[in-house]
């Protein structure tokens, strides 16, 4: 069996019922073309075979399906048994940026929380939990009844496509061939700092200088909109070298790290509806007062500016130990490190920024919290209105994240840059790429999780740029 034909299907016995994943396998292997094969332990390993060479196709084999259930995610949490060596391999394989590797996680029993792996919570995971086929005995074969294969065979055929498509590019060439092929037919460039840094004689011939261009190096525009490869990323890399006399530093934020989905489900939950219905409960007669009280409208602005100033805390600590401060700011350092030191408590220096947006909305749900928990042990309709309007504030916020010194230090430093700090939010190309695939499934909560992903996206545009140009920042937002 030729491995750059095959599909592994990797899942857990005990909690996975062997008609359903017998089940998944029929229906699956109808809908693709026959020089594709389903490897499924069930149906390929008998008496004498040798299990870890069965493993060994997943180490080669173009893609996989995961058929997730709460004992899939505790074997892999837990490190045992064979599908924590099946997801070992997985993981390290979609890690890979040179593995031309397509993994496609499917929900098949109990909840995105309880049966999703950290690796794929960010995923749109299709939603098999209501896959149920029934045996033909006389036949052997597995049905459908009308509702099911109405819901199920359209996400079935989708699967196949995708797997379908993967297959077919990958055996254009073999994949060391094609590397080779395309180094040969296309130049690499896609800039980054460090490499401008390397080879600054590049710097004047980039790009050419046209009124877009002059438009964006000058900042008049923020927005940059291209197909992929035509220069957005190179672009956001590089503008603080070659305006290194403007800009101090680049705080760069990828908008495909950010936990978009997770974000959706925390908005979900409905604790912020629970908090605002028990004041209506308390005021009935006043409940169209509370109509406004809503925290989403609060959360995205809250949130991205707790990103900026944790991004800014975190370069100007950067900027401090490699003696880039000026005297008077220098003044400030020790206090600097030692308050910042407090805030991360080591916990997330040294990643991405865009990791920052999940850590600031989660503050902002305890911040909620705490404003009203303390209005509702007021007694008058009066002192509960004046407690929240007084005390839901961005200074506030800030204070509760960072806490006052540290909020201080930083604008005390701030105030005396004699440059800018650019921040770019780039790679919003793939986050839409993801949901454009995701559109073609039927699952309620990948509609449901697109939908507010998209909703998520748009309020972020604008509360980006209004709070970048608060704290001495511009922003370049990269399509």
């Amino acid at each position: 069996m030729p491995d750059d034909h095959i599909v592994f299907i990797s899942y857990a016995h005990q909690d996975a019922s062997a008609s359903r994943v017998v089940g998944f396998n029929q229906f699956l292997h109808d809908c693709l073309p026959g020089k594709i094969s389903l490897l499924l332990d069930r149906k390929y390993l008998g008496i004498g075979k040798n299990i870890p060479n069965y493993m060994q196709h997943l180490e080669t084999c173009p893609a996989a399906i995961i058929l997730m259930t709460p004992e899939y995610k505790r074997r892999t949490e837990n490190a045992t048994g064979g599908v924590f060596t099946e997801f070992e391999i997985i993981r390290k394989r979609v890690l890979d940026d040179k593995d031309d590797f397509l993994c496609l996680p499917v929900l098949f029993e109990g909840a995105r929380y309880t049966a999703v792996p950290s690796l794929f919570e960010n995923e749109i995971h299709e939603d098999f939990t209501k896959f149920h086929p029934r045996l033909n005995e006389t036949t052997n074969n597995y049905y459908l009844s009308d509702n099911l294969r109405e819901e199920f065979i359209p996400l079935f055929t989708e699967i196949a496509k995708v797997v379908e498509s993967k297959i077919k590019v990958r055996s254009v060439l073999p994949q060391d061939e094609n590397e080779k092929l395309l180094e040969l037919l296309f130049a690499k460039t896609k800039i980054t700092r460090g490499w401008l840094k390397l080879h600054p004689e590049f710097s004047n011939h980039l790009f050419v200088s046209t009124h877009a261009y002059k438009r964006i190096k000058n900042q008049s525009a923020v927005f940059v909109i291209g197909r992929k490869g035509s220069g957005k990323s190179t672009i956001a890399n590089t503008l603080p070298e070659l305006e290194n006399e403007r800009y101090k530093t680049c705080i760069a934020i990828l908008a495909d790290h950010i936990n978009l989905l997770s974000t959706c489900e925390m908005l979900d939950y409905d604790k912020y509806g629970r908090s605002r219905d028990v004041l209506k409960q308390r005021f009935a007669t006043r409940t169209h007062e509370f109509a406004q009280l809503n925290p989403m409208q609060f959360l995205f602005k809250y949130a991205w500016l707790g990103v900026f100033y944790i991004c800014l805390a975190n370069e100007l600590c950067e900027l401090g130990r490699n003696n880039n401060f000026n005297k008077n700011q220098q003044n400030y350092f020790k206090l600097l490190d030692s308050e910042y030191n407090k805030f991360t408590f080591e916990q997330f220096r040294n990643i991405e920024p865009s990791k920052y947006f999940t850590l600031t909305s989660v503050a902002f749900s305890e911040f909620w919290d705490k404003i009203v928990t303390t209005a509702l042990s007021l007694t008058d309709y009066s002192s509960v209105i004046r407690y929240i309007d007084s005390n839901l504030n961005e200074e506030n916020y800030l204070r509760f994240l960072l806490s006052e010194p540290l909020l201080s230090v930083v604008r005390n430093i701030v105030t005396q840059c004699d440059r800018y700090a650019i921040i770019t939010l780039d790679d919003f190309d793939s986050v839409f790429s993801i949901l454009t695939i995701g559109s073609q499934y039927r699952s309620d909560f990948a509609r449901v999780s697109r939908q507010m992903t998209l909703s998520l996206i748009s309020f972020s545009f604008a509360i980006f740029i209004r709070y970048a140009s608060l704290i001495k920042s511009l922003a370049l937002i990269n399509f």
